[in-house]
């Protein structure tokens, strides 16, 4: 995926640099005209615009934090600290740091998306990292998704406040990363008597099941969804909906997507879950 997005750049005519340990992977890009950089760092240096594309979360830590200390400088950042000022029509203190993660093919990476271009929309400052490689077909995928009322220093999110968890693997897996005073969503009917934490709220709703009864359960993501936007009230219907409208290709689909977030919010509306006073600042 990593070539050929470089590939449709530099055929745009865009000046490229790109990074690769194994250097004979990059071999038909520099015969194409980019520039082979010997470390992220290099590959980040003058860039106006950073792409990375890891295996793994382990790749993720080990060559993107230091492909990303361009970021400030891409932000206009004084020596990485954040602006005073905060992003329009987004609090100042809002910080939302949202791990998405669940089986290939249960929309992890979509659900990631919408969150991210609806805050877009609503004037956050917003990142998403896709996490690719092996996971994508057995165990657990996942995506990195923030949304803030200032520039973002880093699309990690390795300490998150809220966790959807879209099956039990994910939910064992990134459990103990979440912060204290946070909130899971599990796509469950309960949680494992193994994963109960009295210092997160959290969660529990068969979201599949749900949006099986609408006729395709493959929108369970999008009842998740419904469900956390109905917990935090952190955006506007709207810019949902146009978000989904970009991202979603036909009218079915787009249908069933809407009846799923209304779902979500419905069966939401009956859990006592308290959100208020936190990080993200609703």
């Amino acid at each position: 995926m990593g070539s050929g997005m470089a590939g449709r750049l530099l055929q745009a005519g865009y000046p490229l640099s790109v990074y690769n340990p194994h250097t004979e992977r990059a071999a038909a890009l520099v015969d194409r005209g980019a520039i082979l950089a010997s470390s992220p760092r290099g590959a980040a240096g003058n860039a106006d615009v950073i792409i990375a594309m890891v295996p793994d979360d382990v790749a993720s830590v080990s060559y993107t934090h230091l492909a990303l200390e361009g970021l400030p400088r891409l932000l206009d950042l004084a020596d990485g600290a954040p602006a005073d000022s905060a992003a329009p029509g987004a609090a100042k203190d809002l910080d939302m740091r949202i791990r998405v993660a669940g089986f290939g093919g249960q929309g992890v990476l979509m659900l990631g998306e919408v969150l991210a271009e609806a805050g877009l929309d609503s004037g956050c400052e917003v990142s998403w990292l896709p996490s690719y490689g092996p996971e994508m077909r057995s165990g657990t995928s996942n995506c990195h998704v923030r949304l803030a009322g200032h520039p973002i220093d880093s699309p990690l999110v390795s300490r998150p406040n809220v966790l959807l968890a879209l099956n039990e693997p994910s939910l064992r897996k990134f459990l103990a990363s979440v912060e204290p005073g946070g909130m899971v969503l599990y796509n469950g009917d309960v949680f494992p008597e193994d994963c109960i934490r009295s210092d997160v709220r959290g969660v529990a709703l068969p979201f599949t099941q749900m949006a099986d009864g609408l006729g395709a359960a493959k929108a369970g993501n999008m009842a998740m969804l419904g469900a956390l936007l109905e917990a935090t009230g952190i955006l506007e219907d709207e810019a949902v909906k146009t978000a989904l409208r970009r991202l979603v290709k036909t009218q079915k689909w787009y249908d069933l997507d809407l009846a799923a977030l209304e779902l979500g919010r419905e069966e939401l509306r009956k859990c006592s879950l308290v959100t208020e006073d936190y990080l993200w600042g609703v």
